[in-house]
């Protein structure tokens, strides 16, 4: 499986977007892909995570500006599936 991890604050623009990109490029990877969704918007957990905003897969994580397409998104995942089989 391909484990995202998807950081958001609710403060970055460019975030929520990537954010919602992402919900919609792994749709067609079904349980292949498990998308865990952080929310940062309180301090305790910004201090625990020490990210505010991001999107890491297999805890690499991807550059998110500018925002990615979304078949960029699905490209990657690709490309992770890939490495795993």
């Amino acid at each position: 499986r391909v484990i995202i991890t998807g950081f958001i604050n609710g403060v970055c623009p460019v975030g929520g977007i990537n954010i919602e990109k992402m919900k919609k490029a792994i749709k067609s990877f079904g349980n292949q892909v498990v998308f865990n969704i952080i929310d940062t918007s309180e301090p305790e957990t910004l201090a625990e995570w020490g990210i505010s905003d991001g999107i890491f897969i297999n805890n690499k994580e991807i550059s998110t500006g500018p925002p990615l397409t979304e078949a960029g998104m699905v490209n990657l995942i690709k490309k992770e599936l890939k490495k795993i089989k």
